[in-house]
Parts: C-alpha cells; structure tokens; sequence
C-alpha cells in the first residue's frame, strides 16, 4: 500500500533556507496596503501513493493518488490535465523498460478494455498528453485532491509488466505565477509481473 510524504521548509536555489513571496507596498502612499510576506516554508502537503486495483482479466492495476493541503494557510496550484498528476510515463531504474499511469484526460484514444495477449498494454505513441493545459486548484487547508489512475504495460517492453521498481515525476506550480514548482513522484514496484506495491516521494518546492 501507499506511503505518504510530507513537506518541510523549501530552500532556495542560494542555499537559503525561508525564502519568501513578497508582496510590497508603494512607501510614498499611505493608501497602500503594508508589506504581505507568505514564506514558502509555510507551505505543508501530504502525497500519498496507493494500490486500489490489482490486475485481473477484467481489469487493469489502479493507483490512487492524493495531494493534501497539511498547512494552515491555502493554496493556489497549478496542474497539468489531470490534477494532481499528469505525467504519464514511469520509468524502470536502468531506464530499458517503462508503464503508462494512465488517466483519460491525458489524449484522445479511450483506454482498451479487454488485454492484448494476456497483458493490460497501451501504446504511448497514441498517448497525447495535453501539456499546454494549465488546471488551477486552490486547496483550503485540509483539502485533497484525489485521482485514480489506470497502470499500463507499453507494447515495446520485453515482457507484460517487467520486475522492477518504475518512476514518475511531476511539477505543480506554487502559487502559479511565482516561478517556484511542487515537486511530486510515485514508485511503482512490479513483482512476479504484479503491481506490488506504490509509494510516495517527499514532495519538495523548487525554482522552476
């Protein structure tokens, strides 16, 4: 089942740690509002990662992914299609085979619903992520995000679901026009051609 990660203090690209968003007031008006400063530090997020399908005839493995708001303040963020994950391409750890976390939004081919020799596959060059697309969430404190989406062996694999433990990473922009990105990953693990496991990377907030 799934792990969750939760989000300490960002550090800046210097090193410094409690960089901070500033929004400042023009000194020569008294009108103005006072300086507003939202440390990213303040910022909190679990994301958890869990197996919710095994593969079956009838079915493709499922993951569930979920981003939640752990800080006290809210939270603008910016997706791709498919908030809160839109990369679809999971990659092995040499990098010689990869699945699809899959997720209709990401293209224009409905997934198939019966196997092609025995194997739950899609074939990623009819995958057409529409990377253009930006979704904004604003999430209250507390709040989730929750998606399921459907795991995908690719034709070009040597075998249906090879062992190994598989990686996908995507961004999130934190609030969407600071220039700074919510990191997010998820560890898929293959065991005996099975789905085994999925855990969460430490989400973590970068210079874009």
């Amino acid at each position: 089942m799934g792990t969750a990660g939760c989000l300490g203090q960002s550090t800046s690209g210097d090193g410094t740690a409690g960089d901070r968003a500033t929004a400042t007031a023009d000194p020569t008006s008294s009108t103005e509002p006072t300086t507003t400063t939202v440390p990213f530090s303040a910022y909190s997020f679990d994301w958890t990662a869990a197996v919710v399908e095994r593969a079956t005839r009838d079915r493709p493995p499922e993951l569930r992914l979920e981003l939640t708001n752990a800080g006290s303040r809210t939270a603008e963020l910016g997706f791709g299609p498919t908030p809160p994950f839109s990369d679809p391409l999971a990659e092995s750890a040499d990098g010689e085979s990869r699945l699809l976390v899959f997720h209709p939004e990401m293209g224009p081919h409905s997934a198939p619903d019966t196997r092609t020799d025995g194997c739950w596959r899609l074939d990623g060059e009819e995958l057409v992520a529409v990377k253009s697309i930006l979704t904004v969430d604003q999430l209250e404190p507390s709040d989730t995000l929750s998606e399921t989406y459907t795991l995908y062996n690719m034709p070009e694999n040597g075998a249906c679901f090879p062992n190994g433990s598989y990686t996908a990473r995507d961004t999130a922009l934190l609030p969407a026009d600071s220039g700074r990105e919510l990191r997010l990953g998820i560890t898929v693990r293959i065991e005996d051609g099975r789905v085994a496991s999925a855990t969460a990377e430490t989400p973590s907030i970068v210079s874009g």
